[in-house]
């Protein structure tokens, strides 16, 4: 399914970050909904607004385009698929601890649909590291903010030492007939933290 081939693509995205003076960028062109404001994002047609780590860089739309027209093509899916998928805010310290979210459309459809979508998802994210000789352990939650609650999903990679080396966050709800997704990926509980607790911080009107 389109959805879950872009969320997986992310996972391990060759990641482009914004650089250079210190001069104010525009990253309006990193994101297909949204708009910046200093190190505030906003996104409308969901009412988000939150705010990411002033050290942290905005993470290049061309590096998520990449990475997803690759994996479609090894997965057989078509990209047209996935016009529907909009690139939210992206953000990252480095390859291993970033932050990615996407809304897509999903008026219409019932809460059986919306837990199949989650059930496929976490199928997925499992059998890709499990069939890669990955050892995987995972683990399912919720976390409210405000009067939204999310399905989480979390993913603990091991090396050949039985020693946990990297973590992913999978985060989704419906929110104003769109399903909402949000990764944090991190190999660190400090980096971890600073994300997650701007996520909570997140105000959802």
């Amino acid at each position: 399914m389109k959805r879950f081939s872009f969320i997986l693509s992310l996972f391990t995205l060759a990641t482009l970050v914004s650089c250079g003076n210190n001069a104010p960028i525009d990253h309006s062109s990193d994101v297909d909904l949204g708009k910046f404001e200093g190190n505030n994002y906003t996104c409308e047609e969901i009412g988000w607004s939150t705010e990411y780590p002033e050290t942290w860089k905005i993470t290049k739309k061309e590096s998520l385009e990449h990475q997803t027209a690759k994996r479609d093509v090894e997965s057989e899916v078509d990209e047209a698929k996935s016009t529907t998928i909009k690139r939210l805010l992206a953000y990252q310290k480095d390859f291993n601890n970033n932050f990615q979210s996407t809304i897509e459309p999903f008026k219409g459809k019932s809460e059986a649909e919306y837990n199949h979508a989650k059930k496929n998802l976490r199928e997925m994210s499992y059998t890709k590291y499990y069939d890669a000789g990955i050892r995987v352990d995972t683990a399912a939650s919720q976390l409210k903010i405000g009067n939204i609650t999310f399905d989480c999903f979390q993913i603990n990679l091991f090396d050949k030492n039985a020693k946990a080396y990297a973590h992913q966050l999978l985060y989704s709800a419906i929110i104003k007939d769109y399903y909402f997704s949000a990764i944090i990926a991190y190999d660190n509980d400090r980096d971890k933290d600073k994300m997650l607790n701007a996520f909570k911080k997140s105000k959802f009107n």
